[in-house]
């Protein structure tokens, strides 16, 4: 019989020797002949992947094979050899993984998600971000002049109302600037605006915010860190979990 351990293994092995932890809860458990014997798998695989030297972390979120290092997808490996991710290869990778992330959240907290047409073809582990997406097509919820600007948000949770509920712009390189241009068509609607980048981002964050042409967008705009988005992934896919055996 095979162990919970020998099961996320395989799970990645299957995956090309890497997984994002959602891709782990869907598929770790179809793995044969192993006894999870547990309410709470998903919080079991958590600690198989940060506890044992089987596996190692690509970036927040993604969990790879300490046996595949080498034979990873070109993808993959690019964001593990370029950890400051100053190539132009690495910048982009990094980006559009954290923009996949924020659209399966927004996908779990049941809302519709929008990535611009531009990025579809971009991947997160692998996968492009249309597939992620619920649509590229933004809906038309207010003047053309506005549309014209947030279209290009990089993630879009809408409402069952087709409202947007929340925008998130992946901040990896850029100083803030761009992303507060775009939130700024919105400081008229109810709408939770997120920035996010590195940790270490955040007094940059916060000293472009406290410019005085920024000041109508303080109450309305947040920073979160990659971590925290990657908590919240995974935590809000447990509580899923929980629900579904409750």
């Amino acid at each position: 019989m095979k162990t919970q351990v020998d099961a996320v293994a395989e799970a990645m092995r299957r995956n090309g020797g890497f997984a994002t932890l959602r891709y782990l809860y869907e598929n770790a458990l179809k793995i044969e002949d192993v006894k999870w014997k547990t309410r709470t798998p998903f919080a079991s695989m958590r600690r198989i992947v940060q506890k044992s030297d089987l596996f190692f972390k690509v970036k927040p979120g993604l969990w790879a094979l300490s046996e595949c290092r080498d034979r990873l997808p070109q993808d993959i490996r690019a964001m593990m050899q370029n950890p400051d991710d100053r190539t132009t290869q690495g910048a982009e990778l990094s980006h559009s993984y954290y923009q996949g992330l924020a659209l399966e959240l927004g996908h779990l907290k049941g809302h519709q998600t929008y990535v611009p047409a531009q990025d579809g073809n971009r991947l997160c582990a692998g996968r492009p971000l249309k597939e992620i997406a619920d649509t590229t097509s933004i809906p038309a919820f207010t003047y053309d002049r506005v549309l014209r600007s947030v279209r290009m948000i990089d993630a879009i949770w809408f409402n069952s109302r087709g409202f947007p509920a929340s925008v998130i712009e992946i901040e990896h390189t850029t100083d803030f600037r761009g992303a507060f241009e775009k939130f700024s068509e919105l400081v008229d609607f109810r709408v939770d605006m997120i920035a996010v980048g590195h940790s270490a981002r955040r007094r940059q964050f916060e000293d472009v915010l406290g410019r005085t042409l920024y000041e109508p967008l303080r109450t309305h705009v947040r920073f979160m860190d990659y971590e925290h988005l990657a908590t919240l992934h995974s935590s809000t896919l447990s509580l899923a979990e929980v629900e579904e055996n409750t």
